[in-house]
């Protein structure tokens, strides 16, 4: 790690002096800025220095509250002395990043600007989470400097589909933020994928309904769902979870909104009768959130999508789970029940039984669950057990194949030690007075003619050989 020497007081007090020139003109703002500047270095600051934060004077040119021409001159002053455009503060900002999250509605796009045509890479990945600054002025706090910094970089080039290491691209940052309306329909013109699923499979959609905005549902929609190369209200994430699942599971409080996005994805064609991949429809996610029951016209909303009563609704989701008694009896009931509430205005009666519905439900889905663990660690098992099967097969045929070569190699060795050891064709026959058996009798005339074994070398005795008959 790099040591780096502290922020000098004379950078920082240059800094703070760029307020004082927002009432010059333009050209006197950057001359007064730039003297500040050169004048603070030369007094012994250290261009690259840092603040406790790792900020350098150019984060905090970057996004000072100050006039823009101001901005400008202090951001090539420094970038002129030797500052360093890429250096990250203790946040992973670098001084592009950090302008476009913190920076000032008037000063957040020329600064933006001016750093990157210093040098500052407009699709550079911070240190910590691989944001680009576009993701980074998605987590801004004032709109309309989110708006100015957005239209900066999106003019400078700026990716919309670059993502971070959740495997997010700006489009499902903004589709989580509330307010932001310009800014998100600028990414959408410029490109953004509607489609794009981050690292657990969510699209901006399922965000968007998440968070209950209608707006930013529309928005998505009209960019291209119920066409297949544009938002889907039939995407599932990893969870199996459509974007009608993530509004039923995460209703706010606003039900207004809440009722207006449901309105939304279920005129766009959005199945109200879909499951999750633990069996779960939407209506079943809202039933148990205890806020749901404050606002039944949301419930009834799913429901009348379905096109069934409430008892028959939970009725179809049991079966879909696999009804058992339990949940077929609580169905039943709270059918009766459900119209006798609505009768007597009993809606405490009728809550409770729909509660019970849901409880039911929600057991048959989690031993259906359990059941199908279950029976994937079976089958699991029996595929580990062909596995082995398969490897004692392996090396019994392997130890076969060995036990072949090896009778091979003594069949081989047995029929070379009955070959004439001379022309290797005739069986040995014949014994040398040496004690050497190894030769045909035609080829023993010549040896006795050299009268030398040609083994041994030993001299062989004048009767030097004797005839052996194999039995």
């Amino acid at each position: 790690m790099l040591l780096c020497s502290q922020l000098a007081p004379e950078l920082l007090g240059a800094v703070e002096e760029l307020r004082e020139y927002s009432g010059l003109p333009e050209h006197q703002a950057r001359l007064a800025a730039k003297s500040a500047f050169y004048s603070a270095l030369v007094e012994g600051g250290v261009v690259n220095g840092v603040d406790s934060d790792g900020h350098t004077a150019l984060h905090l040119v970057a996004r000072a509250d100050a006039a823009p021409a101001a901005i400008c001159a202090a951001i090539e002053a420094l970038v002129d002395a030797g500052a360093d455009v890429s250096i990250a503060d203790l946040s992973g900002l670098p001084p592009l990043h950090y302008a476009a999250q913190y920076g000032t509605e008037g000063g957040v796009g020329p600064a933006i600007r001016t750093l990157i045509q210093m040098g500052a890479a407009v699709d550079s990945k911070d240190r910590i989470s691989a944001a680009t600054a576009l993701h980074c002025a998605l987590q801004q706090d004032d709109e309309d400097a989110a708006t100015a910094a957005i239209a900066a970089l999106l003019a400078a080039g700026a990716s919309v589909q670059a993502v971070d290491e959740g495997g997010e691209q700006p489009l499902h940052y903004a589709a989580a933020m509330s307010g932001l309306a310009e800014a998100f329909s600028m990414l959408v013109a410029a490109g953004a994928d509607v489609a794009a699923q981050r690292s657990n499979g969510d699209t901006p959609l399922h965000i968007a309904a998440g968070s209950g905005t209608a707006e930013r549902i529309q928005a998505l929609l009209q960019a291209g769902a119920p066409l297949e190369a544009g938002a889907s209200v039939h995407a599932r994430d990893n969870a199996g979870r459509q974007p009608l699942h993530c509004w039923a599971a995460q209703l706010d409080t606003d039900w207004t909104a809440a009722a207006a996005a449901a309105k939304a994805l279920l005129e766009a064609g959005a199945d109200p009768s879909a499951t999750d991949n633990s069996g779960a429809q939407p209506w079943l996610l809202a039933m148990e959130r205890a806020e749901a029951w404050d606002r039944s016209e949301l419930l009834d909303l799913l429901l009348a999508a379905v096109g069934r009563a409430p008892a028959a609704a939970a009725g179809t989701a049991s079966r879909a789970a696999g009804t058992s008694a339990e949940a077929g009896a609580a169905a039943s009931t709270a059918g009766t029940s459900a119209g006798g509430a609505g009768a007597s205005g009993s809606r405490g009666k009728q809550i409770r039984q729909m509660q019970q519905i849901a409880a039911a439900v929600r057991r048959q889905l989690q031993q259906k669950g359990e059941e199908a663990r279950q029976l994937a660690l079976q089958v699991e098992q029996q595929q580990e057990e062909a596995r082995q099967l398969r490897l004692q097969l392996e090396q019994q045929e392997e130890e076969t194949a060995q036990a072949r070569r090896q009778l091979k190699r003594q069949r081989d060795e047995a029929e070379r030690a009955t070959e004439c050891a001379v022309c290797m064709d005739a069986p040995r026959c014949i014994a040398l007075s040496c004690g050497h058996h190894a030769f045909c009798e035609a080829c023993t005339q010549q040896v006795v003619a050299s009268n030398t074994c040609p083994i041994c070398r030993k001299r062989l005795m004048k009767v030097s050989f004797i005839k052996v008959v194999s039995p």
